[in-house]
């Protein structure tokens, strides 16, 4: 005998929960508004209890019973096409065909999450030069250094669209600091989406690309939206 799960379960689907209840107001288009966007998804599916299906934490191996992977094959797709329901029409093939909504969400987050460059590329970084702990002149000398080491390594990590930029910033003084820096790119890349500098076609990459070494961040090219190295954003 089947049991249906209770309303507290990732599982549940009310008579609500139906394609084309979720409607944030807001359509992804792209890099531009990725953040927002997938802010207030994360919101409308908390309120639902299916953040799991976008973060991987609910997977249909977890459940062991045949009516428990129809449940969660129901509420994956529905999920999926919640996501549908929120992103522009040029973005809909290119995701139609995923099987899970949680590779739907990485899919999309890959390609225009503008954070994740920075955010992976500094923690890593910082990770392998951690900062004196005292407060003495020659340790002022010495986190300098390495805050400039830290802007170099930002710097060169851009693609060649920001060469410009680059080169007014490394001119400056005093020197910005790293979020100064960054703040200065994404504005440059505002203006870039505006002044419709980037292609609409999908032929070259609309997003800001960072590339590294092997033992650390790494980003390649690739459809449109770019391609950069995974992190996790949270609520």
């Amino acid at each position: 005998m089947t049991t249906k799960p209770d309303h507290n379960h990732p599982l549940f689907l009310s008579s609500y929960d139906v394609a084309g209840a979720v409607q944030i107001g807001i359509q992804l288009t792209g890099m531009e508004n990725y953040t927002l966007w997938s802010r207030a998804m994360r919101l409308n599916l908390l309120t639902r209890n299916k953040l799991g299906f976008i973060d991987g934490l609910v997977q249909r191996d977890d459940f062991k019973e045949a009516f428990e992977k129809q449940d969660w094959d129901r509420c994956n797709a529905m999920v999926i096409s919640w996501i549908l329901s929120n992103v522009s029409k040029d973005l809909v093939s290119g995701i139609l065909f995923c099987s899970s909504a949680h590779l739907v969400w990485t899919d999309l987050k890959e390609r225009f999450d503008k954070y994740d460059y920075y955010s992976t590329s500094c923690l890593w970084y910082d990770s392998i030069t951690p900062p004196p702990a005292c407060g003495c002149a020659k340790s002022k000398d010495y986190t300098d250094s390495l805050l400039r080491q830290k802007l170099l390594k930002f710097l060169m990590g851009l693609n060649d669209n920001y060469s410009q930029a680059r080169s007014h910033i490394l001119m400056m003084n005093p020197t910005p600091s790293v979020n100064q820096c960054y703040a200065m790119i994404i504005q440059d890349e505002s203006q870039r989406v505006l002044s419709g500098e980037h292609s609409t076609s999908g032929s070259q990459s609309n997003g800001i690309e960072y590339s590294g070494g092997s033992g650390g961040p790494a980003n390649s090219s690739g459809d449109s939206g770019g391609t950069r190295e995974k992190s996790s954003i949270v609520l």
